[in-house]
């Protein structure tokens, strides 16, 4: 007979309730200070700066993987028919030294590295009405086909973090760099 087991479910209290109920509509949202606007994680009553209250606000999900684990023996019931898994501190794109732990998915556990670009989602919990965020590796070279008046192009999305050690505490430069235009004329086969 096998025995499939259910993961623990989350006991939310006062200080995280909004992010289960976050979860729930499925957004990731985290403790923020209603007076200075720094993020808390984790979530309290009162802002460790200015302690100013605190209220949970949607995040966006992006960040980077700042350190990991990879997980061959499942200590927590639920997780062992995901062996081996990764768990990552993700920074969060929001502040610079807002972490949240999390499980990544779609991607293997040779394959991650350290400032890997990441993407939230929530997933179900087996077994529980709960949510989770999860994180997924994102591609830094974006390819979509677009069609301009009856003719497809092709337009490359180009993304780089750059570490800016000018900009103080680690600061980082987003720079974009577009390839080829919607209106370019030479045809090309579209990608759907």
């Amino acid at each position: 007979m096998t025995v499939i087991e259910a993961a623990p479910e989350p006991l939310p209290d006062l200080d995280t309730q909004g992010f289960w109920e976050a979860t729930a509509r499925g957004e990731i949202a985290l403790g923020r200070c209603q007076s200075c606007r720094r993020w808390q994680h984790p979530p309290v009553e009162r802002c460790r700066e200015c302690a100013g209250p605190t209220a949970f606000e949607p995040i966006s999900g992006a960040g980077s993987v700042y350190s990991f684990i990879v997980v061959h023996r499942a200590s927590i019931p639920g997780f062992s028919g995901l062996l081996p898994y990764v768990i990552a501190l993700v920074e969060l794109d929001e502040q610079p030294g807002l972490r949240l732990a999390a499980r990544l998915v779609g991607v293997e556990p040779a394959e991650i590295t350290i400032g890997q670009r990441l993407q939230g989602e929530i997933t179900e919990v087996f077994g529980s009405e709960y949510r989770i965020p999860v994180f997924r590796p994102v591609t830094t070279l974006a390819i979509q086909g677009l069609r301009h008046r009856g003719a497809a192009a092709l337009q490359i999305a180009v993304e780089r973090r750059l570490e800016c050690p000018e900009s103080g505490e680690g600061g980082r430069i987003e720079e974009r760099q577009y390839l080829g235009a919607p209106n370019t004329t030479n045809p090309v086969d579209p990608i759907d």
